[in-house]
């Protein structure tokens, strides 16, 4: 019962972070961020040409240039559609009811259009034998807490980077470099979801721990495209050697 109400407090106190602390503080993203798959599947629907009225292209047109849709496409990501510098933000988050009717519209009269953009942005979080941008260094290079030494656009940041590892006689940065190709997401994901399985089936209170990677999987399967994944999925392989300690005390009991 105490784990339980740690884990519950912990859920908790993030929630309030994330919600109230990071307004407070003035911390947000565009509202675009949270409906990034939403707007592929549109995207795709313009790129494909299919089933959309006059209407639908008149509200699409004023997000962006119906043109740019087709020359900005990515089946992979839709930042190039999101942060394309026409693409109109205000108006996006000043129409969202409107968005969603648009999205809705599409759906129904292209359905296996939206299935192929949903599959295709978020195949590699639950495919085990998907190995595509594995070795993108950039990718991970970018999801690194050095990002603010290489990249100029983060010193307003101000933040002052230290390497605690740095010595004069061992590489630590070359020996556990950050750009090593890592094993299929896909693969930790089935994992972890036959290890929350086997905790369920026992009634271990166990299936707690495992509640940072479902709900970050959960989040990724919504709103993230699959071409991030070695930044938003780490979770995963940041968890495996303690899954890996926790499976033999699955139905033992926990004071």
């Amino acid at each position: 019962m105490k784990y339980i109400l740690y884990h519950c407090g912990l859920i908790v106190f993030c929630f309030v972070v994330t919600s109230y602390v990071y307004g407070i503080l003035g911390i947000d993203d565009d509202e675009v961020e949270k409906y990034g798959i939403l707007l592929q599947q549109i995207s795709r629907t313009v790129v494909e040409e299919g089933n959309i009225d006059e209407e639908e292209y008149d509200f699409i047109d004023c997000l962006l240039p119906v043109e740019k849709f087709k020359q900005a496409y990515n089946p992979k990501s839709v930042d190039s559609i999101k942060w394309d510098k026409e693409f109109n933000n205000s108006f996006f988050e000043e129409n969202l009811s409107d968005f969603f009717r648009v999205w809705l519209n599409l759906l129904l009269k292209n359905p296996k259009i939206y299935i192929k953009a949903y599959l295709e942005m978020t195949n590699q979080f639950w495919v085990p034998n998907s190995w595509d941008d594995n070795e993108n260094r950039i990718n991970i290079i970018l999801g690194n807490i050095e990002a603010p030494v290489v990249n100029p656009q983060w010193e307003h940041a101000e933040v002052q980077y230290k390497n605690l590892l740095a010595n004069d006689l061992i590489d630590f940065q070359q020996i556990f470099s950050i750009t090593t190709p890592m094993i299929a997401v896909g693969l930790l994901v089935w994992f972890m979801i036959l290890t929350l399985l086997y905790a369920i089936n026992r009634k271990s209170s166990l299936i707690l721990s495992l509640s940072p990677c479902a709900g970050v999987l959960i989040t990724l399967l919504v709103a993230t495209p699959v071409s991030y994944w070695p930044r938003y999925m780490l979770i995963a392989y940041l968890m495996l050697p303690l899954v890996l300690g926790m499976i033999p005390m699955i139905g033992k009991r926990i004071n």
